[in-house]
């Protein structure tokens, strides 16, 4: 089955033409392009095919599982309709071929034109990923006799992701050695990934050995360091003769020999925490432990390399040193989001973390009503309907009362209550004292429930009530604001269909640091969001108070249902390696095991700093029933107000009737 599809041309690039073979291997195939007028002897490309299915049957010998492989053909139209046909004859993939041809391209670039900062990704090379992602295991084959050429494509497939870590790339070629070294070394395709040249150096045509074709391949970690290797070489007559016992597409990552290795990262406790210590020899070093800083420690010791961190201003610069591979890796973890995921890829999810946010804890708030708190609103409806009750039996009961005056009938009803004693006689009808006693028991049991409940009111006073999830943060009016890594966390939240998290996405303003956005949740108007661990942890450390409490609290749900992992490169070819070695860490329980170690650590400097913060202010503790002394804790203003402000309504009202008595007594007597 074959499909041919026409590309326009784009930004001046000629039109490619595609011929797709997938799934089913023709030996013979028939091209309606014309063929291309070749120059430089074309005839030295046509004997390379035979170098060139022989590597490739060495690598079907080295794998398990060749009949899953399928190939991509790239030529520069140097290869004549014919050549291609045999060429497909001798390279046979069980999954199939793609070939594209890009017959012009060649002749538009030259050795001075700077072609790789501005160039666009043919539609063919999008088309060919598509088939690279259908497949678990292919080639890529490159067909040039162009060194501008192999420039461009090194960077195109690059950008185009046309190959991965599990990859392969053949470029068959007739370039100057000293140009292949410089291919091989110093471009991300040719010398990182799997890629090997299959050259016969300019320099050597019509002389002894002229068809002789060289295998190199670039081992950037060794122990004789970076190089080239020449691997074997191929004749007609002789076949392929290896130099070295590796394999043709050697393991690049499994040992890096000791070499360093660039990483970026910033502290972000307790996964990543660093301290300024002053060394034996009075210089300031600086010592960095946590969680995924050790990890990143254990896999570099497990690989043989050393790390040297790349200084970065903010997280956005951090990712950025990952995203162009200038760093092989964070080790800090980063939530996988769809917007990351455009910018760069990420290793094994190892960690689960909870994201929420921190608002400012409530303040305990002068209020009148402390008075009202010990008892329900139904035991205060039952106490009034008792106390309008209850004087009926009495001033019936008794001849004697009901001949009183009303004051000392009140004295009697309301002062017992208020616990008064009694004034005067009082009467002997044995209803009267039966009714008054059980006024008594009644009035014994209510005030002494209510002065206990009182007392624990008072100095337990009730706290307003405070949000604890999204849906309750977003009652209030409150904005969010996270560092410059937020952005991701905005998008996230304004492509979602739940109302509440929209309105988070449009209340999220990006500040410059996370110290930035703590200082502005103090204010109240703004909340912080972040990892659970890392609030809980800079609370404690730089957010309590000399008397033991906090100005902060954390959000109780977590808003958050992704993990983690490291930021890697884009089809990294040493994305496996990095996962094997993390998931050894994680089975061994390692990574729990300084998470603790660095959460215990610095729960423990938090408690020693705010205890010595206590002893030095002498503060008294407000949380706790007694002090250090044991002397009971003393009542405040924000206690007490209630009766002061009855104390001060029964001066107002006696002033108004004192008023109201004058102005009655001088006008109308």
């Amino acid at each position: 089955m074959f499909y041919r599809g026409e590309f326009e041309k784009r930004r001046g690039l000629a039109s490619i033409v595609l011929i797709f073979a997938t799934f089913l291997f023709v030996p013979a195939i028939s091209l309606t392009v014309e063929d291309i007028q070749r120059t430089n002897e074309p005839e030295l490309l046509q004997t390379g095919t035979d170098a060139l299915a022989t590597v490739i049957k060495e690598y079907f010998q080295e794998i398990e599982e060749p009949d899953i492989c399928s190939a991509i053909v790239i030529s520069d139209g140097s290869f004549s309709s014919v050549s291609i046909g045999e060429l497909l004859q001798k390279v046979k993939h069980p999954r199939g071929v793609t070939v594209i041809e890009l017959p012009q391209l060649s002749t538009s670039f030259n050795a001075t034109s700077n072609f790789t900062s501005n160039f666009v990704v043919p539609q063919a090379l999008k088309e060919a990923r598509k088939v690279r992602k259908s497949s678990w295991c292919h080639t890529v084959v490159a067909l040039t006799e162009s060194l501008p050429f192999l420039e461009w494509l090194a960077e195109v497939i690059q950008q185009g992701r046309l190959i991965n870590g599990g990859s392969r790339m053949v470029v068959l070629t007739t370039i100057r050695s000293v140009d292949l070294l410089r291919l091989l070394q110093g471009h991300w395709t040719f010398s990182m990934m799997r890629t090997v040249f299959i050259n016969r150096p300019l320099e050597s045509l019509g002389g002894r050995g002229s068809e002789r074709w060289g295998v190199y391949y670039n081992l950037p970690y060794s122990k004789r360091g970076g190089h080239v290797a020449h691997l074997a070489s191929w004749e007609p007559n002789t076949g392929l003769k290896k130099y070295t016992s590796l394999p043709v597409f050697a393991e690049k990552f499994d040992n890096f020999h000791g070499a360093v290795v660039n990483i970026s990262g910033l502290p972000f406790t307790p996964y990543w925490h660093e301290e300024v210590v002053v060394g034996p020899d009075g210089k300031k070093i600086i010592e960095r432990d946590g969680s995924d800083y050790l990890l990143g420690q254990a896999v570099a010791d497990s690989l043989n390399f050393k790390t040297h961190i790349l200084d970065s201003i903010d997280w956005t610069q951090v990712t950025d040193f990952v995203a162009i591979r200038k760093a092989f890796f964070c080790p800090n973890f980063h939530y996988i989001l769809p917007t990351r995921r455009k910018i760069y890829a990420f290793g094994v999810p190892y960690e689960f973390p909870s994201m929420t946010f921190i608002y400012l804890r409530p303040t305990l708030k002068p209020q009148w009503q402390s008075l009202y708190y010990p008892l329900s609103d139904l035991v205060w409806i039952s106490i009034l309907i008792t106390v309008l009750v209850i004087p009926w039996p009495i001033y019936l009961a008794d001849q004697e009362v009901r001949r009183g005056s009303v004051n000392s009938f009140l004295t009697v009803v309301l002062g017992v209550l208020l616990g008064q004693s009694f004034q005067g006689r009082l009467s002997t009808n044995l209803p009267y004292r039966f009714i008054l006693g059980l006024w008594l028991l009644f009035a014994l049991v209510m005030s002494t429930s209510y002065r206990g409940n009182l007392t624990a009111f008072l100095t337990l006073a009730k706290y307003p009530p405070r949000p604890e999830n999204m849906a309750e943060l977003m009652e209030t009016s409150v904005r969010l604001v996270m560092p410059d890594y937020g952005q991701h966390w905005k998008a996230l939240f304004l492509s979602t269909d739940n109302p509440v998290v929209q309105e988070a996405g449009r209340r999220m303003d990006i500040v410059p640091s996370a110290e930035n956005g703590f200082k502005k949740s103090t204010t109240g108007k703004f909340s912080f969001l972040g990892t659970k661990r890392y609030l809980e942890l800079t609370i404690a450390s730089n957010f309590t108070k000399s008397d033991g409490s906090n100005f902060f609290y954390v959000g109780r749900d977590s808003l958050s249902p992704t993990m983690g992992g490291w930021p890697i490169p884009h089809d990294a070819p040493y994305q496996h390696v990095l996962d094997r070695k993390v998931l050894n860490v994680m089975k061994g329980g390692l990574y729990d095991k300084w998470s603790r170690d660095r959460v215990e650590i610095s729960s423990r400097k938090a408690r020693l700093e705010a205890f010595r913060r206590r002893q030095t202010a002498k503060v008294e503790l407000m949380d706790e029933e007694v002090d250090s002394s044991g002397r009971p804790v003393a009542l405040t203003l924000t206690h007490v107000q209630g009766p002061l402000f009855i104390l001060l309504l029964g001066w107002v009202t006696a002033f108004l009737l004192l008023l109201g008595e004058v102005f009655v007594s001088k006008y109308f007597r």
